[in-house]
């Protein structure tokens, strides 16, 4: 008798603790409402489009003047859709960016593109947009923005490209 009560006692832990085990595996996970949990928090796209002028290369730096848009785009913790705030700079707003050695060139739709291993590259696409009119979109990373106060100005003081549509890409 000794012996089977044993055997319950152990088949008994046994079962309970493969039990607790299976179902802490396969307890579902706690979502907040809106989808889609990430516990590192989404990043901040920035973006520019329009027409350039004025491209001159000064001490490892592109200047130039650009027409059109910049903006934020972010999909929030928790969302699954973008939000964008546009800042209108069809005055022209001051750019200065970074020569960087790497970069992807895409088609004007983004459907293909190619890197590029020729900072030289980037002048160039920026200089032939210029010439030919063409609207250009490009993103970048690490910008250093001035939005100055009591102005309606705003600048782009540096910043790299990451991806650039080239219009002789196709």
């Amino acid at each position: 008798m000794k012996r089977f009560s044993m055997l319950a006692i152990f088949f008994f832990v046994i079962i309970y603790f493969s039990a607790s085990v299976l179902a802490q595996e396969q307890a579902p996970t706690r979502v907040p409402p809106g989808g889609f949990h990430q516990i590192i928090p989404w990043g901040i796209s920035c973006a520019m489009k329009g027409t350039v002028t004025n491209v001159a290369v000064v001490d490892n730096h592109i200047h130039f003047q650009l027409n059109g848009w910049f903006w934020f785009s972010q999909y929030p913790e928790g969302g699954t859709s973008e939000q964008i705030i546009r800042v209108d700079c069809h005055n022209g707003v001051s750019v200065t960016l970074s020569q960087v050695d790497s970069f992807v060139a895409e088609t004007a739709d983004w459907n293909g593109g190619s890197v590029q291993n020729n900072k030289d590259r980037l002048v160039e696409i920026l200089q032939t947009a210029e010439k030919r009119g063409n609207i250009i979109k490009f993103t970048l990373i690490n910008p250093r923005l001035n939005f100055m106060s009591g102005t309606n100005d705003f600048a782009v003081l540096d910043g790299k490209i990451w991806q650039i549509t080239d219009a002789d890409l196709h």
